[in-house]
């Protein structure tokens, strides 16, 4: 890809929201981008023109194309160093703010790779102590191996290093979920709530929380935008616990 043609591209404000709007909602038709933009077709038809390479147009459809998925990284990566920037930032943004930690330890500095390690050996300690040893392969191994599966054959996904560190950070609703199933009379009696309800709730919850977690570690490590992020969580988690339901004798300790 030509750098005149990547600068050009990202150089309007016009032209960086195409770029984002067809890489995050799809190919979309000609009048979509209209609405979108709030632009005149005059006006849209000139940025289309100063983006060309970048987006094609098929069946009345625009998309990204190759030069354009590079184009739309390119952006992201240069919105997330203005970001780190400004911003203070603190390990625990990993707990507090998870989008904001998981950009930082993608950049695989010391203190947030330091609690992500201790995250991820807490959680499987945690599960190895209540639920055995077999019990890693669904809740720990299984989403790991199909998350990155996933991300090579659907995405061609290589920046693997980046992703085994940032992965032991997404098992903290692992270690929640391991800790409070394993005594739900204590915690129901601290909260005032029925043990069946926290035995059935939580680790749905913690489901919920692990997807969103797996998600964004796929995105800030792997360099994916939020479609392929989505998928790559949901082959990680959903795919492997098909071929282990098939298997059976797996304690899966969360959903």
């Amino acid at each position: 890809m030509e750098e005149d043609k990547l600068f050009q591209a990202l150089a309007h404000k016009t032209r960086r929201i195409i770029l984002r709007s067809l890489a995050e909602e799809g190919p979309q038709t000609y009048t979509s981008l209209l609405r979108k933009t709030g632009l005149t077709t005059g006006t849209l038809n000139h940025h289309l023109e100063k983006m060309r390479g970048l987006i094609t147009s098929n069946r009345g459809l625009y998309e990204l194309t190759e030069d354009g998925w590079k184009a739309y990284r390119s952006m992201l990566v240069i919105e997330e160093e203005s970001i780190s920037a400004t911003r203070v930032e603190s390990p625990l943004d990993l707990v507090l703010r998870p989008f904001a930690g998981f950009r930082s330890l993608a950049e695989l500095k010391p203190s947030f790779i330091a609690l992500s390690l201790l995250i991820g050996l807490s959680a499987i300690l945690s599960t190895i102590r209540y639920f055995g040893i077999p019990s890693l392969i669904g809740n720990v191994l299984s989403p790991l191996i199909f998350s990155l599966a996933g991300a090579k054959v659907g995405y061609n996904a290589e920046d693997y290093v980046r992703f085994l560190v940032s992965f032991p950070a997404t098992l903290l609703p692992l270690l929640v979920s391991s800790l409070v199933v394993a005594q739900p009379e204590s915690v129901a009696g601290l909260l005032g709530v029925p043990p069946y309800l926290i035995s059935s709730a939580v680790p749905k919850v913690c489901l919920v929380w692990f997807f969103y977690l797996l998600m964004t570690s796929a995105r800030h490590s792997l360099r994916l935008n939020p479609s392929e992020s989505f998928v790559v969580a949901a082959v990680g988690i959903f795919a492997g616990r098909v071929v282990l339901d098939s298997v059976g004798g797996v304690s899966l300790v969360l959903g």
